[in-house]
């Protein structure tokens, strides 16, 4: 071939290359701005957040009213977290005493709830507590799911969410469609109707350390890979509401106060996550917490603080995980006793959910600034509620020694 055919075949193989880029440029561009519309660009996930943020807000500025606020080195930030519901003094956010019961409206996603597990997530399809609705009176309505039921309507959004950023697959407009369609309805109408996601709680646990003067601690932990989540922080304790035992329904017995018992379900946890002792399991007829508490000196002691109002408990709010579109119940625990501290710093011991337990001085701005903001290892959408609005509650009402 010569070399002038060969100049020529060169010439028109870059005229063709220039104009496929001519063409494929606008559509490259038009696909970026089709995908903006929806959640800017699906990148990193974590790292993105303002993005999902601006698109609630640009979808439906009501959402602004309902996403937590703090100011951050000076400048007001939107947080990915939404708060259904405030405490009020005049109005303060109730739980029933009583099951309202429904039909199950959602069916297990068994491919879903295998993936987890083959990716070594430690779950277990036990019965949870769920919330139907709130009252006039912001009193919660409790209905009956399960944790297969939640992970699949609720964790399902917040892994595939995840796995659309994180792996830069095809954007999944129906999945985000479907997301924000739900998280609509909850956020702004208090309609739980289409979901089965368990009622979770998440806790604000404050100790005093100080010896000679109040010195008040709070406590977050990092998950372990194990537990279901995705390399990320919690408050502690931090629970799904469940029976810890055998609930039979009829027309005569529907009163379970004792199971939905805000104390009891606390104590529970704290027990299993923080004193490492051995899970509820309802098949066994000695796993009561009567019986734990009985058999744990710190336990013990941190019931009869409560109960003698020398420990403060304090309903703060209602949130939603914005992701998993769980409800959770915030929270705000404080002792005041140095002696608890003690005792507690003794005898902790942290369960398989948690990797690291972290102390933070609840004065430490600069701490509780940076926990906000980290996405590297973020806090978990309620633990960014209970954090935010419990510093706010506590601060309003003066409840720590000086």
């Amino acid at each position: 071939m010569s070399n002038l055919v060969m100049e020529i075949l060169t010439i028109l193989g870059v005229v063709i290359g220039l104009l496929g880029l001519i063409g494929i440029i606008p559509i490259i561009k038009k696909y970026r701005e089709d995908k903006k519309k929806i959640l800017i660009e699906p990148s990193e996930f974590f790292k993105n957040i303002n993005s999902i943020m601006d698109f609630l807000i640009n979808k439906n500025n009501k959402f602004s009213n309902f996403l937590v606020k703090e100011k951050i080195n000076g400048k007001e930030k939107f947080l990915p977290s939404i708060i259904i519901l405030k405490s009020d003094i005049d109005k303060p956010i109730k739980i029933s005493n009583s099951l309202d019961i429904n039909e199950d409206i959602n069916k297990v996603n068994e491919t879903f709830k295998d993936e987890l597990i083959k990716n070594g997530k430690k779950i277990y399809d036990t019965p949870t507590f769920r919330l139907v609705g709130i009252d006039k009176k912001n009193k919660l309505k409790i209905g009956l799911s399960t944790y297969f039921q939640t992970l699949s309507t609720c964790d399902f959004y917040y892994y595939k969410l995840i796995d659309m950023y994180n792996t830069k697959d095809k954007f999944n407009e129906e999945l985000i469609n479907k997301w924000y369609s739900l998280l609509e309805n909850i956020t702004l109408k208090k309609d739980f109707t289409q979901i089965s996601g368990s009622l979770g709680c998440s806790v604000l646990l404050l100790l005093n350390k100080g010896k000679k003067s109040p010195e008040y601690v709070y406590y977050i932990v990092k998950n372990t890979n194990q537990k279901n989540g995705n390399d990320d922080k919690h408050v502690v304790p931090s629970f799904m509401y469940e029976p810890t035992r055998e609930i039979n329904i009829d027309s005569k017995n529907k009163d379970i106060k004792e199971e939905l018992n805000l104390k009891n379900q606390i104590l529970r946890e704290f027990g299993e996550e923080l004193l490492d002792i051995k899970e509820l399991n309802i098949e066994d007829i000695h796993d009561s917490l009567l019986f734990k508490l009985k058999n744990n000196s710190t336990l013990n002691k941190l019931s009869n603080l409560l109960d003698n109002e020398k420990a403060e408990l304090h309903i703060i709010g209602l949130s939603l995980d914005i992701f998993r579109l769980r409800p959770e119940i915030l929270t705000v625990v404080i002792v005041h006793e140095y002696e608890f501290y003690e005792e507690f710093m003794t005898n902790k011991k942290t369960n398989w959910e948690i990797e690291q337990l972290h102390e933070y001085n609840f004065n430490d701005e600069k701490a509780y600034n940076d926990l906000l903001i980290d996405k590297e290892t973020p806090l978990v959408s309620p633990a960014i509620s209970a954090l935010v609005l419990g510093r706010e509650f506590i601060l309003k009402n003066n409840l720590l020694k000086k």
